[in-house]
């Protein structure tokens, strides 16, 4: 079945919940840059500014859900949304939240909203506090996925002043140092891909150090190309198409990566994967991904990027349980290729979480 029709088919099996959702409130909630703010004198923990969502791509998401026909209440602060539930401004039997919110600098910060709604019963999207946690750490889910023959790059877990989890990269090995916790290309430049030598591990102290002190996972770097593979879920994992990412209008990755300011500045291209690579293996990354979301409960939807090498072997790299949606993301390319309205996206989202 070709992704388009893929895509109809989910529209159809959703439609029935469409009609119960227009009868809720959505609270979209997010943090938004110049819109999070203090609340009071609270001294709340903010997230990079990199990974909150800019002000138009807010105002994407928000008119989508209004294309949509929904009532929309946008909250900026997750705290300012916890205390309109507990003080009875917000009834948890008329809405459903429609969850972007990460703000915080610690591991477990997407989980504040899943947890709170799970325990009062209110529906949200997204998956719920074990997995989103779960899929924010890079070098357990690696593990995982290592265990169940998902092939993942090799890795080596650094947690600083010199200490390492178990073994150490071979001397010689091309890797890639990134922040365990973060999203978003967070703490990403060029300077992050080396050759593991004697002398490096001083080096790798240094990258520590600018990343507040938090660990970090030495990846095998994989040269070649980047995918990124969108999916809803309903009772099973629906995969899309992969979709390539180009940089510079370059297509094989050989030294460059997805770096935070080219993340953040969205100067970065998607094109169809199947133009690259032959049948089989766009079908071995499905199936890959099918059983990756299968294996770490990923609710909903989601996205799973790959790395694959110049021999087109395919390996795992990253995971967004809660990934953009704005219009410069996969997804939305996917729907604007087969002229599907970008805002049945967030239709979706929301049915699939209450199809079961």
């Amino acid at each position: 079945m070709n992704t388009k029709q893929q895509i109809l088919n989910i529209i159809k099996e959703t439609s029935k919940i469409k009609s119960k959702l227009l009868e809720k409130d959505i609270i979209l909630l997010t943090n938004t840059r110049n819109l999070t703010k203090n609340i009071g004198d609270l001294e709340i923990q903010f997230a990079k500014e990199t990974e909150f969502f800019k002000e138009e791509e807010f105002e994407e998401i928000e008119e989508g859900l209004k294309d949509e026909g929904y009532y929309v209440k946008s909250y900026f602060n997750e705290i300012a949304f916890i205390k309109d539930v507990l003080f009875g401004e917000l009834k948890p039997q008329n809405i459903v939240v429609y969850n972007l919110a990460r703000n915080g600098n610690k591991e477990g910060k997407k989980a504040l909203i899943p947890s709170f709604c799970d325990l009062l019963n209110i529906p949200y999207t997204g998956s719920n506090a074990f997995a989103i946690s779960l899929c924010r750490n890079k070098y357990i889910y690696s593990k995982v996925l290592e265990t169940n023959n998902i092939p993942t790059p090799k890795c080596w877990l650094y947690l600083g002043r010199g200490i390492w989890a178990s073994d150490k990269p071979s001397v010689g090995e091309k890797v890639i140092a990134k922040p365990v916790f973060e999203s978003s290309s967070i703490g990403l430049d060029k300077s992050n891909i080396f050759q593991y030598i004697a002398g490096t591990d001083y080096y790798i102290e240094e990258l520590f150090a600018k990343n507040n002190n938090n660990p970090l996972i030495i990846q095998r770097f994989i040269s070649g190309y980047e995918c990124e593979v969108p999916f809803f879920r309903y009772k099973e994992p629906q995969i899309l198409e992969p979709i390539g990412i180009a940089i510079n209008n370059t297509k094989l990755l050989d030294n460059i990566i997805l770096t935070e300011e080219l993340s953040d500045s969205d100067t970065y291209t998607f094109y169809p994967l199947q133009d690259l690579l032959p049948k089989e293996k766009i079908e071995k990354i499905s199936e890959y991904c099918y059983n990756a979301a299968k294996i770490l409960g990923i609710e909903n939807y989601g996205r799973i990027d790959f790395r694959i090498d110049k021999n087109f072997n395919v390996f795992i790299t990253d995971i967004a349980a809660s990934p953009f949606t704005t219009k410069h993301s996969s997804i939305a390319y996917i729907f604007e290729k087969y002229n599907i309205p970008y805002s049945t996206i967030f239709t979706l989202i929301l049915s699939c979480k209450f199809l079961r």
